[in-house]
């Protein structure tokens, strides 16, 4: 009889068996850490937006709430202030593209500029307002697509005391939408009481 040297081994069908197995495996996870570091990054840019917007809404809202509403400036006569030149029917719900409050003397605007929040500071002097200085809240991190202001009530209280249908704590409404060169779209809309009320 015959001894047969049986060796041990892999065939050929084996090793690519073992072989395609391996590359579906390393595939998935592949696939796997590349969704989540994209997911990572998504986030990150995500919350790297919403801070800056958070940063540009409590500027505009600590405003608010130390200055009161210039409702001259709604009126579109005000005389040497561009962004008041526009009439808004605040009673019939008309958004303003503007926010204009008064602070000691000083007029400070805040509206949109080649998609950034911009704020414009005016004084007044023989006669007329006169720009002080001018900036940007909004940085490079986003870009500001639409930002405009609901004011409540539609008429300064402060110049109607004795008529009490139009005394209302007053507030602004604002909305802003907002976009990053990464796809990370945002939009909020936030109410803010003025505290200053005479």
């Amino acid at each position: 009889m015959k001894k047969t040297n049986l060796k041990a081994g892999f065939t050929l069908i084996e090793m690519i068996v073992s072989i395609c197995i391996f590359t579906i495996f390393i595939s998935m996870l592949a696939g796997t850490y590349l969704y989540i570091a994209r997911a990572q990054r998504e986030t990150a840019e995500a919350r790297k937006v919403y801070s800056g917007l958070r940063d540009v809404v409590e500027e505009i809202s600590e405003e608010v709430k130390l200055s009161g509403i210039y409702y001259d400036c709604y009126s579109g006569v005000l005389v040497g202030v561009n962004e008041c030149s526009t009439y808004f029917d605040l009673a019939r719900g008309s958004v303003a593209t503007s926010l204009a409050l008064m602070d000691d003397e000083n007029l400070k605007i805040f509206v949109l500029e080649d998609g950034k929040v911009g704020v414009k500071e005016y004084e007044y002097s023989d006669g007329l307002w006169v720009p002080k200085t001018s900036s940007y809240l909004s940085g490079e991190d986003f870009n500001v697509d639409s930002f405009y202001f609901g004011i409540f009530p539609a008429e300064d209280p402060s110049d109607n005391y004795e008529d009490l249908s139009v005394q209302y704590q007053p507030h602004v409404t604002l909305y802003v939408s907002v976009s990053s060169e990464g796809g990370t779209e945002l939009d909020l809309q936030t109410s803010i009481s003025v505290r200053k009320y005479e």
